[in-house]
């Protein structure tokens, strides 16, 4: 799963609509998730009803708290396929903090490092910089990563996923 945000062309977005202009979605593999443009069904998917992940064994919920729609990345094929978006708006002048809320389920296969399950998030400017240091999360799968529980599937199968979490940054000194 990846997901990508840029400061570019519209100032409020609603990042789950996935068929406007300010939203482009990819696929491809690990080593490059952004080698074909455009909607995959069942590898970009719009979720609006509550419930919880089977993934997980119930134990994460589809939807945040006080979230009406999300957009699930990934799917359960293997060949190290990836899934990408980037959303690219201009950030307005009462508009300037970016709240992210994500969840990330990772099935851990032992694949080469190439191929393993991946998340990623970057926030960047119109030159593809980071908006600032602490504007990227990149976790690849594995045992005892910080902040992640584990769902043993079988003896040799296991998922990896965190819980909701949000995040907020400050882009004042992008706005228009």
């Amino acid at each position: 799963m990846l997901s990508s945000l840029a400061a570019q062309s519209q100032s409020c977005p609603n990042f789950t609509d996935l068929n406007s202009p300010y939203v482009t979605a990819f696929t491809g593999s690990t080593s490059n998730p952004f080698l074909h443009q455009g909607v995959v069904s069942g590898r970009h998917t719009l979720i609006t009803q509550p419930g919880t992940d089977p993934n997980t064994g119930g134990a994460l919920q589809l939807l945040p708290a006080g979230e009406s729609q999300v957009i699930r990345l990934g799917n359960s094929n293997v060949s190290a396929e990836a899934e990408a978006l980037r959303y690219t708006f201009t950030v307005g002048k009462d508009n300037t903090v970016l709240l992210l809320k994500f969840a990330v389920v990772l099935e851990d296969p032992n694949h080469p490092t190439i191929a393993q399950p991946r998340f990623v998030v970057r926030v960047t400017n119109n030159d593809g910089n980071l908006t600032e240091t602490c504007a990227e999360y990149d976790v690849s799968v594995g045992a005892g990563i910080p902040g992640f529980q584990t769902y043993q599937i079988n003896s040799s199968q296991a998922v990896r996923w965190r819980d909701w979490t949000g995040i907020g940054m400050d882009l004042s000194k992008h706005a228009g």
